[in-house]
């Protein structure tokens, strides 16, 4: 390995990093030698943790009382403004998030997950095939980012027409850093305008929009 450990636990942060596969060599160098490494970043970031071996991967996710997800758990460092508007399930700690996750346990039993395997055998069937009649196809956008987003749509009971939409939408929001996908590219000035909306991106907008339509129609 040709960079130092610093640089490699800062790198791993780093998306482009995994465009030619994941950086073994990395995560090798780090749990022999700096397995909880500390990445210091510019202020008014205070840096971050890399953990690298499993079991301590495995202590800190069971440890909520020492490893808090109340601040979030993105790199994104929020105060506390952000954090009110922001927080979602995964950015909660027991016993919030031990509420939050009894209404949603009787959607992920082995019997309710074993009812969709004929509706995901085809979903990937289906997938594949429109994909290998193409001479040449992108596998993220054809495959990869099909299948997630035809399943979320069935289990939120989302018309099948709208997965366009919500593929969309995951892109822009999750793409945040990405020229290609982002509307106002984070840590930009025009994204300060959308601080308090999920990943800084106004796609959010359009989707409490069409959430609150949804729930109108099924009030109705």
């Amino acid at each position: 390995m040709t960079r130092t450990l610093a640089e490699a636990a800062a790198a791993l942060a780093d998306p482009d990093t995994f465009v030619d596969g994941p950086p073994w060599e990395f995560f090798a160098a780090l749990r022999e030698s700096d397995p909880v490494a500390w990445t210091a970043e510019p202020e008014p970031n205070q840096g971050f943790w890399t953990v690298t071996r499993h079991a301590d991967i495995v202590a800190v996710s069971r440890d909520w009382e020492t490893f808090t997800s109340n601040r979030g758990v993105s790199l994104e460092e929020l105060d506390d403004d952000q954090l009110e508007h922001r927080t979602s399930m995964i950015d909660t700690d027991p016993p919030a998030h031990t509420a939050m996750r009894k209404i949603l346990a009787g959607q992920f039993t082995p019997r309710v997950i074993n009812g969709y395997e004929s509706f995901l055998r085809g979903v990937v069937a289906r997938t594949m095939d429109n994909a290998l009649a193409r001479t040449e196809f992108e596998f993220v956008e054809q495959v990869s980012s099909e299948i997630p987003v035809r399943v979320l749509s069935r289990m939120l009971s989302v018309p099948d027409t709208d997965h366009a939409k919500l593929t969309s939408w995951g892109d822009r929001l999750v793409g945040n850093t990405d020229p290609e996908f982002a509307d106002a590219l984070h840590g930009s000035e025009e994204s300060e305008q959308y601080r308090l909306l999920p990943f800084r991106s106004p796609a959010a907008l359009e989707v409490f929009e069409y959430g609150r339509a949804l729930q109108a129609e099924r009030r109705a």
